[in-house]
């Protein structure tokens, strides 16, 4: 994404009292700068100065190198920066799993732990990339995945889909009990 793209996202994400999206003119104000400076980084008529890099840092709170397009890391957290840097895990995938066991009980954490560490789970990872690269289909979900998709993964691994899927809905939807998968 080029700089002047980000900046218009960037300024998208402010609404207005209407719920509409702020004007340059109003934006502007906000954060202290000219409008005819923001419209002309908008439309990447030139580079952002340092004062313009500050600015959008301080009033969006993301990253300098966010900013720089040297990373699609927005965030300033230096520990969300290096769980995706080490992971390959994206920002909100990171996110994710930092709110939902920032107040999980002790035995909440050690069932994402040992979802983790199963031989199961990595080798549906596995799976799953495969048939998401062949099929072309994107997967936000592990619980969205469709019957035709079910199907192929779990002919892959040699168990049948509807214990595939009773399984995938055990593990995602009630992370009680985790065992390895019965086959491969």
């Amino acid at each position: 994404m080029d700089l002047g793209e980000l900046c218009k996202r960037l300024r998208f994400t402010i609404k207005t009292n209407l719920g509409e999206t702020t004007s340059i003119k109003d934006f502007a104000k906000k954060i202290g700068l000219a409008a005819p400076r923001i419209s002309e980084l908008e439309n990447n008529k030139r580079e952002m100065s340092l004062t313009e890099l500050k600015a959008y840092h301080n009033f969006f709170n993301v990253s300098f190198e966010y900013l720089l397009g040297e990373t699609n890391v927005s965030s300033n957290n230096e520990d969300i920066q290096t769980a995706c840097k080490v992971t390959g895990l994206s920002e909100e995938a990171i996110k994710c799993i930092q709110s939902k066991t920032a107040n999980c009980e002790s035995n909440d954490v050690s069932t994402l732990n040992a979802v983790l560490t199963c031989r199961w789970f990595w080798s549906m990872v596995f799976q799953l990339s495969i048939l998401e690269r062949d099929s072309k289909q994107q997967l936000d979900n592990p619980c969205n995945i469709d019957a035709v998709f079910l199907v192929k993964l779990s002919t892959q691994m040699g168990v049948s889909s509807e214990e595939l899927a009773l399984h995938i809905e055990n593990e995602f939807r009630q992370p009680d009990e985790v065992e390895d998968f019965p086959r491969y």
